[in-house]
């Protein structure tokens, strides 16, 4: 057994042989310590699972997995309310900023999520996860734009042929053609 002590919160530490010369966080302050004394020939990597050193924790499940779940769940959350935004948004333009403060945070931890990934060693999964974040803020975008475009129109020319209304009880001549 080797004894020693932490170099940052003097937290004393027993690890077997086979341990010296492996890195190691401590459990007290999370430290990265090298277990001092020669290390044997051949160093057997733990497993992600489980691992006999101190400092190791309970097994967890890896980020990547989480990070890509969590990820596209955020897409598609963004995907359904960036329909309901449109739905809202097209009825008054009013509703605009709301639509957008509705949507934008899910566009925002999917992209998140996509950098967590890359960072895990996911870079293909992280990138296809971005590229589809991008291409579904570009086409719901448009499909928002062209909503509220139309609603635009539709309510000028209502303010259009108010005013005429308008002009016309007052006995007065028309601008506009």
């Amino acid at each position: 057994m080797i004894q020693f002590d932490c170099p940052s919160c003097s937290q004393s530490l027993e690890v077997e042989d086979r341990g010296a010369g492996l890195s190691i966080g401590c459990p007290k302050c999370a430290a990265q310590i090298t277990i001092p004394g020669e290390g044997p020939l051949r160093i057997r990597l733990p497993s992600r699972s489980t691992s006999s050193l101190p400092g190791s924790g309970p097994s967890r499940v890896p980020f990547q997995t989480s990070a890509l779940k969590a990820g596209w769940m955020c897409l598609v959350l963004f995907a359904i309310a960036g329909f309901f935004a449109t739905l809202i948004a097209t009825s008054n333009l009013l509703y605009v900023p709301w639509a957008i403060y509705l949507t934008l945070p899910f566009l925002s931890a999917a992209t998140i999520c996509a950098i967590v990934a890359m960072c895990t060693h996911q870079v293909k999964e992280g990138l296809t996860l971005l590229v589809a974040a991008f291409l579904v803020m570009v086409i719901s975008s448009w499909l928002y734009m062209s909503a509220t475009h139309r609603l635009a129109e539709n309510q000028q020319k209502q303010m259009r042929q108010q005013l005429d209304e308008m002009q016309k009880a007052l006995g007065a001549p028309a601008p506009h053609p």
